[in-house]
């Protein structure tokens, strides 16, 4: 019986639909609209789309506490700054289903480095650091706000600057380009293979 005026606190929830939709778009992406399953195509796509699932958790937490503190947090602390809005959009990560596990969604902490793809090749998550500290309303809408690099690291910022040189991990044994989201954007701008699908446009 709880005291009057008390409220216990809101348990947090994972975001299915956020899960779903990243699955989609991957599936869109790869197959052109046509869904597929198959150990083997499923397996291969498994890194880029937790990749992807942990670049939009991050930035929508980048995005929602610049525009409830009016600005963008700074480059040298920025996961701190989003710790609690990131906690509250991950949910209960811990327990993912088996399912949601195969296709690459893993539990992800603004307290830990920020991993992007993992397997043959890990990278990392990088915040913009041309947008930290600005007021929310300076941004433009397309800005870029987190993008994918070579490495992992605790509060990992960089210019975006077009991003990162070199050639990022291939998908699907097909080159593609690193990725990026824009403050618009629920999905992350990305070429793949030589005719240059892109998802997040």
């Amino acid at each position: 019986m709880y005291e009057q005026g008390y409220q216990p606190p809101k348990k947090n929830k994972t975001p299915w639909g956020l899960i779903i939709g990243v699955f989609v778009g991957f599936c869109v992406l790869c197959c052109g609209g046509i869904f597929f399953v198959g150990q083997q195509s499923l397996s291969a796509a498994q890194p880029l789309t937790g990749c992807t699932f942990s670049m939009v958790l991050v930035k929508e937490s980048i995005a929602k506490t610049a525009k409830e503190s009016g600005k963008f947090p700074d480059a040298e602390t920025w996961q701190t700054s989003i710790k609690a809005e990131l906690e509250r959009m991950a949910g209960n990560m811990e327990e993912l289903p088996p399912v949601l596990k195969g296709m690459g969604i893993r539990p992800i902490s603004a307290s830990e480095p920020l991993v992007c793809m993992t397997g043959a090749q890990t990278t990392g998550i990088a915040y913009n650091s041309e947008i930290a500290g600005k007021a929310f309303g300076e941004v433009p809408q397309d800005a870029v706000v987190v993008f994918e690099v070579k490495e992992s690291a605790l509060n990992q910022s960089k210019a975006w600057g077009g991003g990162p040189s070199g050639t990022a991990p291939p998908f699907m044994g097909q080159p593609r380009s690193w990725m990026s989201i824009r403050l618009n954007k629920d999905s992350p701008d990305i070429q793949t293979g030589t005719t240059g699908r892109r998802l997040g446009q």
